[in-house]
């Protein structure tokens, strides 16, 4: 069944290697066709410039990937960069007004430019094919003489030579017919199959040689290397020549070969999906570089890790200063919020507070730094006002941890007493040392060894663990005397605020105890367990990431206490929208209200009834 009815009309727009209508007669079979190449271009496009992007950026800032062969790569990467950003959405938004049925003078604009574009692309490609085989061949016969024979002055040049050609042919061949393109593009990929060939010779015969010991042990391993490398040269160059001449060979097929068996549609229909499958090799080709090159696999994981770890430090650090500075506030300025318990968590929040402050922007900023390729000599102050404000804040931490745990085990053990035992006074003056004991910790201990801080650390964290461990028997026994009757209605009452508070509290401690202890694990197996098998270089990404992960501590902690606590819920809506009491606790009741579908209006009367008497 047809889809337009339309009399096709000869198109203006004059720079086409093929003649198009106006409009054209589109199938279901057509339109499937045109529904699979827009799909396979809107979802290509984000990996292309994105994988390409990483190989550039790996070249660019990885010293020992800067090889002649791998600087021909990334400029091929830079061409299928340019794919990605530039021809795929053409090509997608093309079919999209194919799809539509608009005839072609309606985005004539969008045609030319993707012609335009796709031609140089293709060009460049085949260009850069070119200078690889070339490359691989004076690399193989020349195996001690090749570096001064091709320089990287030189590569940098031919690399930019392989997209000149394109806009010249483009411009003056295509206008008058295909033949001189074609016969361009066949004498190149000959170029290329002959060098290959070159290349297969010249390393069969340095195998023979090899195999008579003919040549030095160097040599020897020196042709190894490059043999691997050329392996996967030869790989990538395959797989783009098959992308290029099956699908070519199809539409041939299609236009010269029978092209009277197809109609006029179907011809552009089928020269559209070719056009698509074309573009897909610059989506193959950094795959190929990850799967086939260890080093290209390293370089991608170290600068992932650093773009996430970038990306963490600088979206998180607004979060984390606005939240706890709203907690900060929300307890100083709202007195039914100052219990001892929650002036420790208002201490710990001033804690994460300087780490939004100053860590984080610290953090993200050395990130840069690192992916630009600076050395820490060059960062040298910025990397010693992180290391002092990272260890001090994760110390103070720390401590406020087993301070919290502490109050927690007086405030279950000893119900009625604990006001006489820990007072306004003491509780801020404990928050104090918190943070005071860290600066003789670093200045004193740190630059000895790091033994003492290791060991006074585990000490701290252990103190937390068993603290919490008497808690939770505390708080058993007392469920225990509940369930015989033991204590009175006021004590009972007292302990399940109490249990209340408890599970809150308990909740971020082995929150902050997973973000510690599972990153330093992490750490310690690459640095110690597992060091002899990391580079330094990757040694150090994981460090640096593990450090970006322990500082998330700062911004999951507000969230806990607005979360698991009502009250914080209701300061934070006052504070933030200046309402009374009343009406904010009204919008937390509405926000925290789970939603009950299907419930008839006289059962939600009840629920409604029996929560505002809760």
């Amino acid at each position: 069944m047809n889809r337009s009815s339309l009399v096709g009309l000869e198109n203006s727009c004059d720079h086409l290697f093929f003649p198009v209508r106006l409009r054209y007669n589109f199938s279901d079979l057509t339109h499937s066709i045109l529904i699979v190449a827009a799909i396979l271009s809107i979802a290509a496009c984000p990996f292309t410039w994105f994988l390409n992007a990483m190989i550039i950026l790996a070249v660019k800032t990885k010293r020992r990937l800067q090889t002649h062969s791998n600087i021909f790569l990334a400029s091929l990467a830079l061409t299928d960069l340019v794919t990605g950003l530039v021809v795929q959405p053409l090509h997608g938004v093309m079919t999209i007004f194919m799809l539509q049925r608009k005839g072609f003078h309606e985005f004539c604009e969008v045609n030319l430019a993707f012609s335009f574009s796709f031609f140089l692309i293709c060009h460049s490609v085949v260009c850069h094919l070119v200078l690889i085989c070339g490359e691989r061949y004076l690399t193989i016969k020349y195996s001690f003489t090749h570096h001064e024979m091709l320089t990287k002055t030189r590569v940098l040049v031919l690399s930019a030579c392989a997209w000149i050609p394109g806009i010249l042919v483009y411009f003056f061949l295509s206008r008058a017919t295909m033949i001189p393109v074609t016969a361009v593009t066949i004498a190149l990929l000959s170029s290329i199959i002959c060098l290959q060939v070159l290349v297969y010779k010249e390393a069969r015969r340095h195998e023979k040689r090899i195999l008579a010991c003919q040549v030095s042990e160097e040599a020897k391993a020196k042709f190894k290397g490059e043999k691997k490398a050329l392996k996967s040269t030869t790989l990538m160059i395959v797989i783009i020549l098959l992308f290029f001449i099956l699908p070519i060979g199809l539409m041939v097929a299609t236009w010269f070969l029978f092209g009277e068996k197809f109609s006029e549609s179907e011809k552009t229909t089928v020269r559209h999906f070719v056009f698509g499958l074309i573009q897909l090799i610059s989506t193959v080709n950094p795959i190929i570089h990850v799967c086939r090159n260890k080093q290209f696999l390293v370089a991608f994981i170290e600068l992932l890790i650093l773009i996430v770890t970038a990306i963490l430090s600088i979206v998180a650090f607004p979060f984390t200063w606005f939240l706890n500075a709203m907690v900060i506030l929300a307890v100083k300025t709202k007195r039914r919020l100052q219990t001892h318990s929650n002036i420790f968590l208002a201490s710990l929040a001033l804690t994460d507070l300087v780490t939004g402050l100053v860590v984080q922007p610290l953090h993200g900023v050395m990130t840069i730094f690192m992916l630009q390729r600076k050395g820490f000599h060059e960062f040298c102050e910025v990397n010693l006002a992180f290391s002092f404000s990272f260890f001090l804040t994760c110390h103070s931490v720390v401590c406020h941890l087993v301070l919290i745990s502490g109050e927690r085990y007086l405030t279950i053990k000893y119900s009625f007493t604990h006001q006489e035992m820990i007072t306004k006074t003491r509780v801020l003056v404990s928050s104090a040392c918190a943070w005071i004991s860290g600066i003789p910790v670093y200045f004193f201990f740190s630059r000895v060894t790091m033994i003492p801080v290791v060991v006074f650390t585990i000490t701290l964290l252990s103190s937390t663990i068993f603290l919490q461990v008497l808690v939770y028997k505390e708080a058993r026994r007392h469920e225990k005397r509940i369930l015989a009757s033991q204590i009175s209605e006021e004590a009972n009452a007292k302990f399940k605020g109490e249990k209340k508070a408890l599970k809150s509290t308990t909740l971020i401690i082995v929150t902050l105890l997973l973000f510690f202890i599972l990153p330093m694990g992490l750490l310690s197996a690459t640095w110690f367990l597992f060091g002899e098998k990391f580079s330094e270089s990757e040694k150090t990404i994981v460090r640096h990431f593990v450090f970006g992960l322990i500082q998330l501590i700062s911004t999951i902690n507000p969230i806990i206490h607005v979360c698991r606590n009502k009250q914080f819920l209701v300061a934070f809506i006052e504070l933030l929208s200046k309402k009374g009491f009343q009406e904010a606790e009204e919008i937390a009741r509405n926000l925290c209200r789970p939603r009950r579908v299907g419930v008839r209006p006289e059962a939600r009367k009840a629920i409604e009834m029996v929560e505002q008497n809760f």
